[in-house]
């Protein structure tokens, strides 16, 4: 996430895809899958844009229905997976837009899904990593602080192996500015030093990638909770 040249490719990709399926007669999962493609690819743009949020969620939610009518209440691992993304960006519109009951609904639902992969790739688990920061972020911004605090914890112990601790990839530095902004936020005793490292990390990326709306968004917010000190 992050990249609008690679997110553009798989807007286009998708929409050949869903071409292809419609002119072929495939199966219903297939043209609700690239519905849903479609709509999640945008819904990311919208985030890098700042731009059409609330269109981008509403067609996100709207492939999701579709998607529930074809696979039901018990999809397999893959198609689980699938709906955890498209709920979680659901939420990220969400978050965006100020409506925390909103973000918080469906990164439960995003969580759930993922328990359906019981072996979730790294990139998997790097997405259930930024969900439980995320929900954390929604609940304290509702005043659940315990539950924040529960909440946040595994994402932190995630980003405590070295090998995350000493990586030079981007979106690993982004996503851990995320999981630390929500650690602030879930627990205010330590907030001076959760929104400290939050800065460093982030601060840590090449300016190119500051400069999207979606990560500039996830500064801006460490700024405003730090002059609150």
């Amino acid at each position: 996430r992050g990249d609008m040249g690679r997110a553009k490719l798989d807007l286009a990709a998708a929409e050949r895809y869903l071409a292809v399926v419609k002119a072929t007669g495939a199966s219903a999962r297939a043209r609700a899958n690239g519905s849903a493609r479609i709509a999640t690819t945008r819904g990311e743009i919208a985030l890098m844009t700042n731009s059409d949020m609330a269109a981008a969620r509403n067609d996100i939610e709207r492939a999701i229905a579709v998607r529930v009518e074809v696979f039901g209440d018990k999809p397999n691992a893959g198609a689980a997976t699938g709906f955890a993304n498209q709920h979680a960006m659901v939420a990220e519109l969400s978050m965006a837009l100020g409506e925390f009951v909103s973000a918080e609904a469906n990164l439960r639902k995003a969580l759930a899904y993922f328990q359906f992969n019981e072996t979730p790739s790294l990139g998997d688990q790097a997405a259930i990593q930024d969900a439980r920061a995320l929900l954390a972020t929604a609940l304290a911004r509702q005043g659940k602080f315990d539950d924040a605090a529960k909440v946040i914890q595994p994402a932190l112990a995630y980003y405590r192996q070295p090998v995350l601790q000493k990586t030079d990839d981007e979106t690993i530095k982004y996503y851990h500015s995320r999981v630390l902004l929500g650690a602030a936020l879930a627990t205010p005793a330590e907030k001076g030093k959760y929104l400290t490292e939050a800065a460093q990390r982030y601060d840590s990326m090449p300016p190119p990638l500051k400069r999207l709306k979606n990560f500039a968004r996830v500064r801006e917010e460490i700024a405003r909770e730090i002059s609150k000190q």
